[in-house]
C-alpha cells in the first residue's frame, strides 16, 4: 500500500491524541489552545443551519461504512483492500471525535485546575450542606419553571465568560445556539434529555424536556461545548449557574435537577430514618414536581434501548478516564462541596 500525505497527517493526529491521553499537560494544552479555536471553526461551520448537521454527519460515516462492506461483496477478491478502507475510515472518525472535542477527556480534572482536593467524607460538613441546599430548594420553588429561552442563552454565555481562566473552559461565540435533535423521539426513548455533538460543536436540548429541567440541562451542554467532558463538572457547571441567575426560575431548576443526587449521596450515608426525615423537609409541591419528572421521562422510555444506550455511555466514560462511568453524574455533590460555589 502506497503511502499517502493523508496517512501521514492521520499518523500524526493519531500520535497527538495517544500522548494526550497518557500525558495531562498535553491533554491541557489540547483544551487551551487547540480545542477553543477547532470549536470556534466547527460550531460556526453549523451554525448555518437550525437542525442538527451532527446527526445528518454520523448518518453519512455510517453509510460510507455499509458502502465500504457491501462494495467488498461485490467484489469478493478486494476484502484486504475494504477492511484497509474500513480501518482508516474509523482511524478518521476516531480523530474527528478527539480533537473536535474527546481529548478533553484526559485533561486535568477540576480539582487540580482549582487548586482543590476531593475531602473525605465528614458527616458535619455533608449534614449542613443538606441543610441549606434543602432550604434554598424549597426557596427557589416556582409553579411556573419556564424561561425565555433567548434571555436564557444571554445569561448562560454572560456565566461563561466569566469563569476564571484557571479553569480552562473555552468562551462562548455569538453563533452558538441550541439545536433541536433531527431524532428526538429515539433520545426520548433512551432517556437522553440533551447532548453536544463532538464532530460539528453543537449543543442539543431534547425538545421534551420539562421547564424545570430546561435552564440546567442547557447550561450542563454548554459547559460540554466550553471544553467539559466530565459530567459531574458539566453538572457543577450547570448548577452554579443556575442558582446565581435572578431569575427564579432558573434558580429553581438548578436546585431541583439535583435533587436525585443529593438524595442518592443522603440515601447512602443517612439511615433511613434520617433520610425519611429529610425527604419530609422537602416542599410537598416540589415532590410532586420530582414524581412528575419522573413519569414523563419513563412514559417515553423504551425500556431495552434506555438499557442499552445507558451501558453504551458507561463504557465509553470508563473508557475516557473516567471510572465511574455514568455514576460520575452524582459526583457533582463532591464537587460542590469541595470547590464551592
Amino acid at each position: 500500500m502506497k503511502i499517502k500525505p493523508r496517512h501521514i497527517a492521520l499518523a500524526v493526529l493519531v500520535a497527538f491524541i495517544a500522548v494526550c491521553r497518557f500525558l495531562a499537560p498535553a491533554a491541557d494544552f489540547y483544551a487551551v489552545t487547540c480545542y477553543p479555536v477547532i470549536s470556534g471553526i466547527l460550531s460556526l461551520l453549523s451554525s448555518f443551519t437550525a437542525f442538527s448537521l451532527e446527526e445528518i454527519a454520523v448518518a453519512a460515516m455510517a453509510a460510507v461504512m455499509i458502502w465500504i462492506i457491501i462494495s467488498a461483496f461485490r467484489h469478493k477478491c478486494k476484502w484486504g483492500r475494504a477492511a484497509l478502507r474500513m480501518a482508516e475510515l474509523l482511524l478518521w472518525v476516531a480523530v474527528w471525535f478527539y480533537m473536535g472535542w474527546g481529548t478533553n477527556y484526559f485533561r486535568s480534572s477540576i480539582y487540580a485546575r482549582s487548586g482543590t482536593v476531593a475531602s473525605e467524607f465528614d458527616a458535619d460538613v455533608f449534614n449542613t450542606f443538606l441543610a441549606d441546599y434543602t432550604q434554598s430548594l424549597n426557596g427557589a420553588y416556582e409553579s411556573d419553571a419556564a424561561t425565555d429561552t433567548l434571555l436564557l442563552e444571554q445569561e448562560i454565555k454572560q456565566f461563561y465568560s466569566t469563569v476564571p481562566k484557571q479553569f480552562g473552559l473555552s468562551r462562548p461565540r455569538k453563533w452558538q445556539h441550541a439545536k433541536k435533535p433531527l431524532l428526538n423521539r429515539l433520545y426520548s426513548g433512551c432517556g437522553v434529555t440533551g447532548f453536544m455533538g463532538p464532530f460539528l460543536g453543537e449543543s442539543m436540548l431534547n425538545t421534551d424536556l420539562l421547564p424545570t429541567g430546561y435552564a440546567f440541562t442547557y447550561a450542563h451542554e454548554y459547559a460540554h461545548l466550553m471544553g467539559v467532558s466530565n459530567e459531574a463538572e458539566a453538572n457543577y457547571w450547570a448548577y452554579r449557574f443556575c442558582i446565581a441567575s435572578d431569575l427564579q426560575s432558573v434558580r429553581y431548576s438548578g436546585y431541583f435537577q439535583i435533587l436525585p443526587y443529593v438524595a442518592a449521596n443522603a440515601r447512602s450515608v443517612l439511615s433511613p430514618e434520617q433520610y425519611d426525615g429529610w425527604i419530609a423537609q422537602i416542599d410537598p409541591r416540589i415532590m410532586d414536581d420530582y414524581n412528575l419528572n419522573r413519569q414523563h421521562w419513563s412514559g417515553l422510555r423504551w425500556k431495552l434501548l434506555d438499557d442499552i444506550q445507558s451501558w453504551l455511555l458507561d463504557m465509553m466514560l470508563k473508557g475516557n478516564s473516567i471510572p465511574t462511568g455514568i455514576q460520575n453524574y452524582s459526583e457533582v455533590v463532591a464537587l460542590i462541596l469541595a470547590v464551592g460555589v
